[in-house]
């Protein structure tokens, strides 16, 4: 053995080493708190009021996915609202497992991470999977469209709250690597006589490509 090949095998023997102990994705943090899924719950119920032909089908991620930064928060600064803003951009500083067989108050089917992960090696190596033509050369189209959510944001006595959606995601980037939206938006949520319901002391803000 040569002394480069020699110097080589450990350094591959780490980096192959180092690859295994990688933590999969199952081992992200889950969302535990029942309040986080009686916001989802609002937000699916709302949606399903104004768009019901879209809520037929629900697929989530099972991963909770930051909003995108063309949002901001710029929107939710009104008085009272801080501490949940800043609560909202801590919980989405990484990802969390939404808990499977949560009650959302309607049917819907999650997607867990390494079926994602397949899904996504599948799309990749098919040369045409998009349907009906539709959108522009290098974007590749998903058999489904899926919906993402955030963690959520709180104020202190939880009765303010913030989440972020992207919906209708059903393309993949030139790389292939990212599951791209067509709509999203962070909206805010106030918690009166024990409902949540759409704030009207803050305003939403959403965005269409």
């Amino acid at each position: 053995m040569t002394r480069t090949a020699a110097l080589l095998v450990p350094l591959l023997m780490g980096i192959a080493l180092a690859l295994q102990v990688q933590p999969a994705a199952q081992t992200l943090p889950i969302i535990e708190d029942p309040e986080a899924y009686a916001v989802y719950a609002a937000l699916l119920q709302n949606w399903k009021k104004s768009d019901p032909e879209s809520t037929r089908d629900i697929r989530l991620f099972q991963e909770t996915r930051q909003p995108i930064a063309r949002c901001g928060e710029k929107g939710f600064v009104a008085r009272g609202w801080e501490p949940a803003v800043e609560n909202f951009r801590q919980a989405n500083a990484h990802r969390w497992l939404l808990k499977t067989g949560a009650d959302l108050g309607m049917p819907y089917a999650m997607i867990t991470p390494p079926a994602l992960e397949e899904l996504l090696r599948a799309v990749v190596q098919d040369p045409a999977p998009r349907r009906g033509g539709g959108y522009e050369p290098g974007l590749r189209m998903l058999p489904v469209r899926y919906t993402a959510l955030s963690a959520i944001g709180f104020n202190a006595d939880r009765t303010f709250a913030l989440v972020g959606e992207e919906r209708h995601c059903n393309r993949l980037n030139d790389a292939g690597d990212t599951v791209l939206c067509m709509q999203g938006g962070i909206t805010p949520w106030e918690k009166i006589g024990g409902q949540w319901v759409p704030s009207r002391n803050a305003d939403a803000c959403g965005w269409i490509v």
